[in-house]
């Protein structure tokens, strides 16, 4: 009789090598839409999905339930088990630099709630000085004066992420069956002081280790204020290829929070 576990360890995603100029946007994980949604490309802006608003008084809010693997039915069901959990919202303006706090809230009985000030934007880079430290200045068709910021979401025993259409998968490794949460969309959110645009195709070398080669897609349109945002993943392991396109884009309908606890694990790409 296999042993089933819910965890599933992905190694490919450790060994991109343009992977971290998605995190300008808020890239945390890489998950799939129904494609119901038609707003990519046209600029993104919290329209409620995902429990995601924007308050009069201009703080984004979140109050949506959250979902987990379940381990005995290896099914996702509403993670009414998670309670009494507290939950950070940062922005981190470089790769050196501590996040600055931008809001707190909780986790109750699987229900998340959360209210996300707007950021001191005097504290936060340009966003020609943020793809600059990612080699990807030229992308900047507009705007790159702009102070602009991508939010993080953090509990302090596991991850949370908005993703699209999420789906459970297994893999049978060794003799044992392992379950995961598998996805190709995600979505982040970023507040930014002005209008920007940010377009192009980035493409990357070969892997010194293991020869995977990957290129970026970008088609962002941002506008003051508060914007959402998608990174679509895919990879071919026979070419050794993968992309990431990143959008102005809002959640559709079939976008989840997913909670990421201890054991285990979600990750997308394979699409």
């Amino acid at each position: 009789m296999k042993k089933t576990y819910s965890m599933y360890v992905l190694v490919m995603l450790a060994k991109v090598t343009i992977v971290a100029l998605a995190l300008a946007f808020g890239l945390v994980f890489v998950g799939c839409d129904d494609g119901s949604d038609d707003s990519s490309g046209s600029g993104g802006k919290p329209n409620g999905e995902g429990g995601v608003t924007v308050a009069a008084d201009g703080k984004l809010k979140i109050d949506s339930d959250i979902w987990t693997l379940d381990e005995a039915t290896h099914t996702l069901v509403k993670a009414t088990s998670v309670t009494g959990k507290t939950v950070t919202a940062s922005i981190q303006t470089s790769s050196e630099a501590e996040p600055i706090p931008v809001g707190t809230g909780t986790i109750t009985a699987g229900k998340l709630s959360i209210t996300i000030s707007k950021p001191d934007t005097t504290k936060l880079p340009t966003l020609k000085e943020q793809m600059e430290e990612q080699g990807s200045a030229d992308a900047v068709k507009s705007g790159g004066n702009i102070q602009f910021g991508s939010v993080s979401i953090s509990i302090d025993d596991g991850g949370l992420e908005l993703i699209g259409n999420p789906k459970v998968e297994s893999e049978l490794y060794e003799g044992q069956t392992y379950y995961y949460v598998d996805y190709s969309e995600s979505f982040s959110y970023s507040y930014a002081s002005g209008a920007a645009k940010v377009e192009g195709t980035l493409s990357g070398t070969p892997d010194d280790y293991d020869g995977w080669t990957g290129k970026q897609i970008l088609n962002i349109t941002v506008q003051e204020g508060w914007n959402s945002f998608s990174v679509v993943s895919s990879q071919n392991e026979a070419a050794k290829t993968y992309s990431y396109t990143i959008a102005s884009k809002n959640p559709s309908s079939s976008a989840k929070w997913i909670y990421e606890g201890w054991g285990m694990s979600i990750h997308g790409g394979d699409n």
